[in-house]
């Protein structure tokens, strides 16, 4: 039942909401994110317990069947995901074991894990990015009262790197 994703008409919120569209994601287990795509408004995507980001259309084409891309597939669930603010074909997903991944569905959903906790046993469960701190910023947050700032440059420029390159703990 939390494996479809359902978009709401809500032009007249204040007399009547309707359902515009209901997608079978084709996820295997609840979705915890599912979004918009802010440069492509007819697809959407979404994230699950199932470990897998998938992009689909919403509306059913003339053959009656829907577009769906796997954008990435893992045996962590994966929490949440952010489109990045500068370039959304690029998504950041949170995962279960610590891991942040970048997903750049451009380039055929090129997948790189550009951060990972320190200890194993930490989830990450939650990024944002916000314009307003400098569009190279991500903020990560997981288990415990610390979030940390990531500077996507350095990241991105050191590929998989294990102790956050460039990034610093909110407890400083």
């Amino acid at each position: 039942d939390d494996m479809i994703v359902k978009i709401w008409d809500c032009a007249d919120y204040m007399n009547d909401v309707k359902l515009a569209a209901e997608v079978e994601t084709g996820h295997l287990r609840n979705i915890f994110c599912a979004e918009i795509c802010p440069h492509k408004p007819n697809r959407v995507v979404s994230c699950a317990a199932d470990g897998t980001v998938r992009m689909n259309d919403i509306h059913i084409g003339a053959s009656g069947n829907r577009h769906e891309d796997m954008l990435s597939s893992s045996y962590c669930i994966a929490h949440m995901f952010q489109f990045d603010v500068t370039q959304p074909d690029v998504v950041y997903v949170c995962e279960d074991r610590g891991r942040l991944m970048r997903i750049d569905t451009r380039a055929g959903n090129e997948c790189s894990s550009i951060y990972k906790s320190v200890r194993r046993d930490h989830s990450v469960k939650a990024v944002a990015q916000s314009a307003a701190f400098g569009a190279h910023y991500l903020f990560v947050g997981g288990q415990g009262f610390v979030v940390r700032q990531l500077d996507v440059r350095k990241l991105e420029s050191n590929g998989n790197n294990s102790n956050g390159g460039g990034g610093r703990d909110g407890s400083e």
